[in-house]
């Protein structure tokens, strides 16, 4: 278009408002209308049908649904209920070699430990104080036997002085390898990897090497179990079947029985009837007994036989333990004080200074490999023994057979050795356990344990069945049983805490050294003493 077309104009004077209907083309009826409204509403069926039956199930699967309620089948109940718990199939108390107090502990329960980590530590001032006093005396002993080893190649000193020296260098030598080894067993450490499950002691306690606990007093700290008392299950109905002295040692302070009897080590007088007979003493047992009923007439006796180049005993140390086992008191009383320096101990060490002093002893310690030939070879004629050191003879000496005897007299109415058995509080049945035990220790077959594996029985009617009367070759068909059921029957009551052991080597430590020559029978008895105090320190023992 240009400007100059001309543009027609609307005629606005034909525009009106239409009132009036049209006709019926441009009317819409109800019909049609609810025709519209019918279509949709199928249109929209359709989309929901789709949507329910096709789209829903291929995006995600239908899930059914019900309601589940607790119930008991009472007609059918199931068939086996059980409670469990889980338990590790490696595990370990652990204990210490030795005794002594906690002074540093490394755990906790629940802790995670490695194979060899340290767990524990126990005190060590006193045992680093023996070994002090040990070193220097194998220091001494050295410069003794270098002494005597310049003399011995000159020709001026005696085989028997060398011979001293070298067993005194030995002996001081073998005290520091032990004290070295306790101040290693002084540290506890983990056997493997593992968790703590339990702890049992905290610092400052004192723990015990042993396991079953202290059994004629109280357990000690770090005991690892305790102990039903067997009173309560009828074992005080069967006491008047066994030795009462044997009862006891099973018992507590306060009469409850964590141990029941098994064996004991009733001891007596092992020699050599013919050795005796050539020195002109008794050959016969009942002889021996009446001529020897103690050991100062034991001792005196051991005179002839030195007048024959025969010695009368290995070594004073064992004569000394023998000894202290037939008193009445040992090293530590029934309150836990220390009585190393009572008239008991120094009754035994009395007679085994003695001994050394009248040169009866050849100085030869029991594990020692000349020991043996002692025997066999008739230098040494005796030896005081529990019964089942007879196998010890007969193993020394097995080209003797016939030659030896037993008797009562000086050596017996001690014991050394014995067991116990007893039930664990955390078992199942009690009264059952008990049952097997009554059953199992009984003197029938007390009596057949004997003759299998030689447990001289603790209930004395066994002394007189089959097979404890049977006589025995290597003792010129002696039967050795009735000896060992006398000294059985005069053993005394008393009391044993679980430090005696270790205090009694102390003291047999000094009589090593005395028969050595290197103190005189004065100091050794005072260091004994002295070594003996701090060592029952060291182990919980009451020293003031």
């Amino acid at each position: 278009m240009t400007v100059s077309e001309e543009r027609t104009r609307p005629d606005l004077a034909a525009l009106r408002i239409q009132r009036d209907d049209d006709g019926p083309e441009s009317r819409v009826s109800v019909a049609k209308i609810i025709g519209w409204i019918a279509a949709i509403a199928v249109v929209a069926g359709i989309a929901w049908a789709t949507y329910a039956f096709v789209v829903v199930p291929r995006s995600a699967p239908l899930v059914e649904t019900i309601v589940v309620k607790p119930s008991i089948n009472v007609a059918n109940p199931p068939l086996l209920s059980a409670t469990g718990y889980l338990v590790a199939n490696k595990q370990s108390k652990i204990t210490p070699k030795i005794s002594g107090k906690v002074v540093k502990l490394n755990f906790d329960v629940g802790d995670k430990v490695h194979a060899g980590d340290v767990l524990a530590i126990l005190e060590s001032t006193n045992i680093q104080a023996q070994l002090n006093e040990a070193q220097a005396g194998l220091e001494e002993a050295n410069r003794e036997f270098k002494r005597q080893s310049g003399m011995w190649a000159n020709g001026v000193t005696t085989r028997a002085a060398f011979d001293a020296a070298e067993t005194q260098r030995q002996a001081a030598r073998a005290r520091v390898d032990q004290i070295r080894i306790n101040m290693r067993d002084m540290v506890v450490r983990a056997p493997f990897d593992g968790t703590i499950a339990t702890k049992s002691t905290e610092v400052g306690e004192v723990i015990s090497s042993v396991i079953m606990g202290q059994v004629a007093g109280t357990l000690p700290a770090g005991a690892i179990c305790t102990i039903v008392d067997l009173n309560t299950l009828g074992a005080g109905a069967l006491r008047s079947e066994y030795l009462d002295w044997k009862w006891q040692q099973g018992s507590t302070l306060d009469n409850r029985l964590i141990g029941f009897p098994i064996d004991i080590g009733p001891t007596a007088l092992f020699y050599r009837a013919d050795l005796f007979e050539k020195a002109g003493l008794p050959g016969e047992p009942a002889d021996v007994a009446r001529q020897m009923p103690n050991w100062a007439a034991f001792l005196k006796a051991g005179a002839k036989l030195k007048a024959r180049n025969v010695k009368l005993i290995a070594n004073a140390w064992e004569l000394f333990a023998v000894c202290c086992q037939q008193q009445s008191k040992r090293f530590v009383n029934e309150s836990n004080q220390y009585v190393g320096d009572s008239a008991d101990i120094r009754t035994a060490w009395n007679f085994a200074v003695e001994a050394i002093q009248r040169g009866v002893t050849a100085g030869i310690a029991n594990d020692d490999k000349r020991w043996t030939g002692l025997f066999d070879h008739g230098v040494v004629a005796t030896d005081s023994g529990a019964a089942w050191h007879a196998a010890d003879v007969m193993q020394a000496a097995p080209s003797t057979t016939g030659k030896w005897r037993v008797a009562n007299g000086a050596a017996d109415g001690a014991n050394i050795g014995g067991s116990f058995l007893g039930v664990p509080v955390n078992g199942d049945d009690h009264q059952t356990a008990f049952d097997v035990i009554k059953w199992l220790l009984s003197p029938e077959n007390q009596a057949k344990m004997f003759a299998e594996a030689a447990l001289f029985p603790s209930a004395p009617a066994a002394y007189q069945m089959p097979e404890l009367v049977a006589p025995d070759p290597f003792f010129g068909g002696q039967r050795t049983t009735e000896v060992f059921a006398v000294s059985a029957a005069k053993k005394k009551r008393s009391f044993q805490a679980p430090a005696d052991e270790d205090l009694q080597r102390v003291f047999q430590d000094q009589l090593r050294a005395l028969t050595a020559g290197t103190v005189s029978a004065a100091a050794a008895w005072k260091t004994a003493v002295a070594n003996g105090r701090a060592k029952a320190q060291s182990l919980g023992v009451l020293t003031q």
